[in-house]
């Protein structure tokens, strides 16, 4: 999911509040999750809990900063969003060793995920699961706009 450029105030000014976490209760299991603009998504481990890892690669040698910033800035719209059983729950980041690091609670089955646009593919879910999914997909969007953000692609 993109979040939109307008931020609410708020969630900018509470940058701080990101916990960063130890690096070396971090540990990647190496199975690929997935990728996106700036990194990689690997199942891993954190304090024997199972996690996503977002991993990201900075693109040149002098955008360090601005990757540094764009990580914290990511991590700290997770944080605004706040508890939600629809969104992944946000450990902390890993700011001090390259690559960067968001840690996320991993949503799937064991150590397996599944998108939407998969199951929709494989016809893996029947009529009253996909309304389900479509409820909870609903409820997170509307607890996403109730904190003051709008989703983009």
């Amino acid at each position: 999911m993109d979040v939109g450029e307008s931020f609410p105030k708020e969630a900018i000014e509470k940058v701080s509040e990101v916990k960063e976490i130890n690096a070396s209760n971090i540990v990647k299991m190496g199975k690929f999750l997935g990728s996106g603009t700036f990194g990689q998504c690997y199942l891993g481990m954190y304090c024997g809990i199972l996690v996503a890892i977002k991993e990201f690669h900075r693109t040149n040698k002098g955008e360090e900063e601005n990757l540094r910033k764009e990580v914290k800035h990511e991590a700290t719209v997770m944080s605004e969003l706040g508890d939600h059983h629809g969104l992944p729950l946000l450990f902390g980041v890993d700011l001090q060793n390259h690559p960067y690091k968001i840690v996320l609670q991993f949503h799937g089955e064991k150590d397996r995920s599944l998108t939407i646009h998969k199951a929709a593919k494989q016809k893996k879910l029947t009529n009253d699961e996909w309304l389900d999914v479509v409820d909870g997909v609903g409820k997170a969007l509307e607890h996403v706009h109730s904190k003051g953000f709008c989703i983009t692609t």
